[in-house]
C-alpha cells in the first residue's frame, strides 16, 4: 500500500512538473497572439477593394493615429478610416474576428454592446424631439459650460451602430504599426513594437462610454414603434465598472472617504482623460485630495482590483498578462465625488492613478435623455498611460513590467 501511495505522489509530481514546464510564458503567448493578430488583419485588408484598402491604411506618422478621442457624435463625423457602413456581410465577419484577436470575449461584448447603445439612444432621441414635455433633455453642465461646450445642444440626428471606423497606421511587416477602431464612445488603439526579438502591444489609451447604462422604461406611445428600447430595456453596458467603483468607496470609512473627496467640479469628458495628450501634471491635478491606497483594507484594495479589471482584462489574454494589477493597486492614489454615493442612478467620479496610469470613470446626467428615477446614467471612462499612449517609450516600459517581473 505505501509503495502504491508513493508511486501516485511521484505520477502526481511528474504531471506538475510537466505542466510547469512546457506551460508558454508571457512572452511566447505574446508572439503567438501578435502572429495571430497578423494574419487575421492580413485577411481582412486581403478582402478589400482597392478603393477600401486606401481608407483603411494610412502611413503611421498620420495626425489621425494620436488625435484626441471620438467620445461624442460630433466629434466623429470627421471619420478617417473604414467605416462598418462600408463593408459588406463576409467583411464585416472578418472584421469581427479581427477584433476578437485583439479582445476578450467581455472587451468584445462590452465593444459591440456600446454600439449596439446606438440604435436605442436614437430612438430616445427622436421620442424626446417628439415628446419634449414627457422626456427631459440634459444638455451640458454649467461647467461644461465653462470649460468650452455651447450653452445649448441639440441630439445630432441619425446615430447608427455602424458610423464605426477602422484604421491601420503602417505596414503589418514594419517594426511599428497600429490599428485604430472608434467611434461614438468607443476609442480603441492597440500599438505594435517588434525591437530585438521582442514584442510589445501597448493597448491605450482606451476611452468607453455608454448612454444610456441602463436603458429606462420605454414610454407607453400608442402609435410609437420602438423596438430597440423595447428589446433593451433594463439591460446595461459598463454598470459593472460603475457598481464596483463604488462599492470600492463605499468599503472605507468616513474618514478616508473625507480625505479622498475631489471636491472639485467635473467635466463631463473627464478631466484629463480625453486630452490628445497626458503628461504628469494633467494626471496629478489636485494631489492634496489623493489617498494611497497600499494603506487600505485589504477588501477595498480587492475591489478596486476587481474595478481594474473591467478595463485590463478586456484585452486577450496575452496581451492582458503584460500588466501586474497586484503592482498597480499597490501604487495606486484615487479621489472620488458623487452627489449620492448610495443611489446607483446619482452623479459619480472616480480618478486612479498609479505609476505612469490615469484611470478615469464619470457617470453623470449631462448630454442624455433623462427618464423619471435615471438621473445619471451617461458614462464616460478612459485609461491612459503617460509613457504608452500611441507609443510612447512602450519598449522601455515593456521591460519594465513584463521582462524584469517574469
Amino acid at each position: 500500500m505505501k509503495k502504491l501511495w508513493l508511486n501516485l505522489i511521484l505520477l502526481l509530481f511528474s504531471f506538475s512538473t510537466y505542466a510547469h514546464t512546457h506551460s508558454p510564458g508571457n512572452e511566447e503567448t505574446l508572439n503567438y497572439q501578435y502572429q495571430r493578430i497578423v494574419r487575421t488583419t492580413q485577411d481582412f485588408i486581403n478582402m478589400l477593394t482597392p478603393p477600401q484598402r486606401m481608407r483603411l491604411i494610412q502611413p503611421y506618422n498620420s495626425p489621425f493615429r494620436t488625435r484626441g478621442f471620438c467620445y461624442t457624435l460630433a466629434s466623429c463625423r470627421d471619420f478617417s478610416g473604414l467605416l462598418f457602413f462600408n463593408l459588406n456581410t463576409e467583411q464585416k465577419v472578418q472584421l469581427n474576428k479581427l477584433l476578437l484577436s485583439l479582445l476578450s470575449t467581455m472587451g468584445y461584448r462590452n465593444i459591440v454592446s456600446i454600439m449596439e447603445r446606438q440604435v436605442v439612444l436614437n430612438e430616445m432621441e427622436t421620442m424626446q424631439r417628439k415628446y419634449p414635455f414627457y422626456l427631459q433633455l440634459a444638455g451640458p453642465s454649467p461647467y461644461d459650460i465653462q470649460t468650452g461646450s455651447p450653452a445649448v445642444w441639440s441630439p445630432p440626428l441619425g446615430r447608427s451602430n455602424l458610423e464605426y471606423s477602422l484604421i491601420i497606421f503602417g505596414s503589418l511587416d514594419a517594426n511599428q504599426w497600429a490599428i485604430r477602431f472608434e467611434g461614438h464612445h468607443i476609442s480603441v488603439n492597440f500599438t505594435f513594437v517588434k525591437k530585438d526579438g521582442h514584442v510589445y502591444i501597448s493597448p491605450w489609451p482606451l476611452f468607453m462610454g455608454s448612454n444610456p447604462m441602463v436603458v429606462p422604461r420605454r414610454p407607453d406611445f400608442a402609435d410609437e414603434h420602438l423596438p430597440f428600447w423595447t428589446m433593451e430595456e433594463g439591460y446595461s453596458v459598463l454598470w459593472r465598472q460603475v457598481i464596483l467603483a463604488r462599492d470600492f468607496v463605499l468599503a472605507l470609512n468616513d474618514k478616508q472617504r473625507a480625505a479622498a473627496n475631489w471636491r472639485a467640479k467635473i467635466r463631463s469628458n473627464l478631466m484629463g482623460g480625453t486630452e490628445p495628450k497626458v503628461n504628469s501634471e494633467i494626471q496629478n491635478q489636485n494631489p492634496i485630495l489623493f489617498l494611497a491606497v497600499k494603506d487600505l483594507p485589504a477588501m477595498a484594495k480587492y475591489l478596486l482590483k476587481e474595478y481594474l479589471k473591467e478595463y485590463f482584462y478586456i484585452f486577450d489574454t496575452a496581451i492582458a498578462n503584460q500588466f501586474d494589477l497586484d503592482r498597480i493597486v499597490e501604487q495606486a492614489k484615487f479621489s472620488w465625488w458623487s452627489n449620492n454615493l448610495k443611489s446607483d442612478f446619482s452623479s459619480f467620479y472616480l480618478r486612479v492613478v498609479s505609476g505612469d496610469y490615469l484611470i478615469e470613470l464619470n457617470q453623470f446626467s449631462a448630454f442624455s435623455v433623462v427618464s423619471p428615477g435615471y438621473d445619471s446614467i451617461h458614462i464616460h471612462s478612459a485609461v491612459r498611460n503617460i509613457k504608452e499612449d500611441w507609443d510612447t517609450n512602450v519598449i522601455g516600459s515593456h521591460e519594465h513590467y513584463h521582462y524584469h517581473q517574469h
